[in-house]
């Protein structure tokens, strides 16, 4: 959920924007004011997760994970 005072200014296609170069892709749920990512496996999941780290980190947006596999939960960050 982007932030509507943060960096991305709430924008949806923002967030969306930012995920594409690592292999994710999403669309915007306007309704309910988040984004929605599928990151696929051959993704660059050490990437997109650390991003979603540091998105959450400078107030860019909140995230939840939602159907995960052990390829993603195996990432970790000291």
């Amino acid at each position: 959920m982007p932030f509507p005072k943060g960096a991305l200014a709430g924008s949806h296609q923002a967030v969306i924007d930012l995920f594409a170069p690592l292999g994710a892709d999403g669309e915007g749920i306007e309704q309910y004011g988040m984004v929605s990512l599928n990151v696929p496996p051959d993704a660059d999941l050490v990437q997109v997760k650390g991003l979603l780290v540091h998105g959450f980190g400078e107030g860019w947006w909140d995230y939840e994970e939602g159907c995960i596999g052990d390829a993603w939960a195996d990432v970790q960050f000291e």
